[in-house]
């Protein structure tokens, strides 16, 4: 019983959140399950052993439901406050993340300190014009009509959830084109403040050398900035299916990771293990260590785990572990985190399927790790499929060639580009040769992009996808590696 005990409390839990992220619950139901889950237990004491077991593990599950039920609804209850809406205030605040510039806008994340004369704790996101340059830290005097957000219908026909996904940022209320006016700055987290200025002064040195658009792709792939590149080249990288490049994911992490592995090859296995590692969490604190990347760096710390860990079993309860901790942590991203969703998705891709579809691919040299490259690339693409066609609904038929040109020279661009940025504080001229390296791999990356984004066929809106559809198309995966791998360990005892 042992054995069952840990995934049963597990499944329990993360079913618990799932629920009650749709329904709202309340005392009565809680009494309920709990009174269901004692009853359970007495009859496995009551009964005899055989039949013990089944009620007792049935008890634990039911537990570990409401559990997961009360978590989500302290989340969310911590969030909910009354704050006057669709009435003209004077607010106070602090912007408590990285401003996020887009083409036409920005987007500020201010933690309020006061409305009028009262004070109070709440977070709320502003959308404000794109022509003033706001930093971390500013506090701002604004004058505006606070709003909930809403939800909307997306170019493909899918409902996005709005307002449950800045929900899970601990965000209720919006503030559109407000009067601001700055009232101090550098009033932020200490270190967040050291840790942005320094992104701010790579950025500008990389800025110097590389020319658009080649350095606003370099600002996603490197540090995350969303800003810059533009509803045009936005729409081509989504049609060519590598959208995915600008985001930092756990995926994109970990490729990075790997990649100085294989560099420092002529190193011992310890000391290579050690560089990938401290690699990804100084590309984290790099991109100023948001919960996001934070995330998205601990899924890249998996996969590298798996590499050497023989037993499957063990990676898979580190896995486990490490997302249930996650959701533990903030609950609401089980359900209305994308990025979440799909890095956990991508890392059980690459753990699990890589080893899979490898052997259909040693006729790829080890040279630079393209054949890992590749086979990462497959495999990832395949395990995201399904929930990218139920979440998304735009299936780009282009999309593996373009990953398979496109991602073995990422990481060749990313490292040059940091040899750029680094030497831009010591000598110009070695950063501006290391520049012209990482551009012309960039204007590669985006002229494979174009040409394969643009062609007629190159990307579809899929109609709505069942979720029923979508469970089936994992039951049949997760069938598939799980047979592939019990006939494997068969073979070899």
């Amino acid at each position: 019983m042992n054995n069952k005990l840990l995934p049963i409390l597990v499944a329990g839990f993360l079913l618990g959140i799932f629920f009650a992220s749709f329904i709202n619950t309340s005392v009565y139901l809680y009494l309920f399950i709990l009174l269901l889950s004692t009853s359970f237990l007495a009859l496995g004491i009551l009964l005899e052993k055989e039949k013990a077991q089944i009620y007792i593990l049935g008890a634990f599950l039911i537990f570990s439901f409401s559990l997961g039920i009360l978590r989500f609804d302290i989340s969310r209850n911590n969030l909910q406050s009354a704050l006057p809406l669709n009435k003209t205030s004077f607010f106070e605040g602090i912007i408590s993340e990285e401003p996020d510039y887009r083409e036409n806008t920005t987007l500020l994340t201010i933690s309020l300190s006061k409305v009028g004369e009262t004070d109070i704790d709440e977070k709320t996101l502003v959308f404000t014009d794109a022509d003033v340059a706001y930093k971390y830290g500013e506090r701002l005097s604004l004058f505006g009509t606070l709003e909930k957000p809403e939800n909307f219908e997306t170019d493909t026909g899918r409902i996005f959830d709005y307002e449950n996904y800045l929900e899970k940022e601990g965000i209720n209320y919006i503030l559109i084109k407000p009067h601001i006016d700055i009232l101090g700055e550098r009033e932020g987290n200490k270190i967040k403040q050291i840790l942005f200025d320094t992104k701010n002064i790579f950025v500008e040195k990389y800025e110097k050398v590389i020319n658009e658009p080649e350095s606003s792709l370099l600002g996603g792939l490197l540090l995350g900035l969303k800003q810059g590149l533009g509803k045009e080249w936005s729409q081509i990288l989504r049609n060519a299916g590598v959208i995915h490049i600008v985001v930092l994911s756990g995926y994109n992490i970990t490729i990075v990771a790997q990649f100085l592995m294989r560099l420092f090859g002529f190193l011992r296995l310890r000391y290579r293990l050690s560089l990938g590692i401290i690699s990804i969490i100084a590309f984290a604190i790099m991109t100023g260590g948001s919960a996001t990347v934070v995330r998205a760096s601990l899924m890249a710390l998996l996969v590298l785990l798996a590499q050497f860990i023989r037993r499957k079993y063990d990676v898979t309860r580190a896995l486990i572990l490490a997302g249930v901790l996650m959701v533990l942590q903030n609950p609401q991203i089980l359900v209305f985190d994308l990025s979440f969703q799909l890095s956990f998705l991508a890392t059980v891709g690459l753990i699990y399927v890589s080893p899979i579809i490898e052997k259909y691919f040693k006729f790829i040299g080890e040279r630079f790790g393209f054949k890992e490259i590749i086979v990462a690339t497959i495999a990832t693409q395949i395990f995201v499929l399904p929930f990218l066609l139920y979440s998304i609904g735009n299936f780009s038929t282009v999309s593996l060639i373009v990953n398979i040109l496109v991602l073995p020279i990422i990481p060749f661009a990313m490292f040059f580009s940091f040899l750029a940025g680094i030497f831009g504080f010591v000598f110009t001229p070695i950063s501006i040769l290391f520049g012209s390296v990482t551009y012309y791999l960039l204007h590669y990356a985006l002229s494979v992009s174009k040409f394969f984004g643009n062609l007629p066929f190159a990307s579809y809106v899929v109609p709505q996808f069942s979720p029923v559809l979508m469970f089936i198309a994992y039951a049949i995966l997760i069938f598939g590696i799980f047979f592939w791998y019990k006939r494997n360990s068969a073979t070899r005892a």
